[in-house]
């Protein structure tokens, strides 16, 4: 039992009692919904318009969690966990995290952005800006951009369903769509 001295007790008491009048906030913890990328998802890099350079695309592979994080004037909010990707050209490794902020009545739009490492380097920010919905929940279909996307730039069509597993090597190095 803790001791408290009488000139601190009114002080504790109101304390206590102030947290004890508090709202309580939701305790509950979404699940994570694990998502698959389909085989229409790629990664491009190269040069969009009004450059004119070889665009590079690559088949993309991989899955991530999608956690619901709550609801705020009429956006829902998800967040993206335990990105593991593949980019079939180089085999090359992505990893990272981001934010998927979806508006569901008219008009509908959403936004995703993720900080993303390839093979373990710094991490890179990338952004849809606000763009439409064009598929039904709980598929996924947004594409991001390092800069925008204008002239030099990387990009990743994000095209995702709930589901467990990733592609294998195998299906990488084969080129499959």
């Amino acid at each position: 039992m803790v001791r408290v001295p009488a000139k601190h007790a009114l002080p504790v008491f109101a304390l206590v009692a102030l947290v004890a009048t508090m709202p309580a906030r939701a305790a509950h913890v979404q699940e994570p919904t694990t998502y698959k990328l389909r085989y229409a998802s790629d990664y491009q890099h190269g040069c969009l318009e009004p450059c004119a350079c070889p665009i590079t695309e690559s088949a993309l592979r991989g899955t991530f969690d999608l956690i619901p994080m709550g609801r705020e004037e009429g956006i829902d909010m998800f967040r993206l966990a335990g990105i593991e990707w593949r980019v079939s050209e180089g085999m090359v490794r992505v990893t990272g995290s981001g934010e998927l902020r979806v508006h569901d009545s008219e008009p509908r739009w959403q936004r995703l952005e993720a900080d993303l490492r390839f093979d373990g380097e710094s991490p890179i920010h990338f952004d849809s800006g606000v763009v439409p919905v064009t598929v039904e929940s709980p598929e996924i279909d947004v594409s991001i951009a390092r800069n925008g996307f204008y002239c030099l730039d990387r990009v990743f069509a994000v095209r995702a369903s709930p589901g467990r597993g990733s592609y294998g090597w195998a299906q990488l190095k084969a080129g499959s769509r």
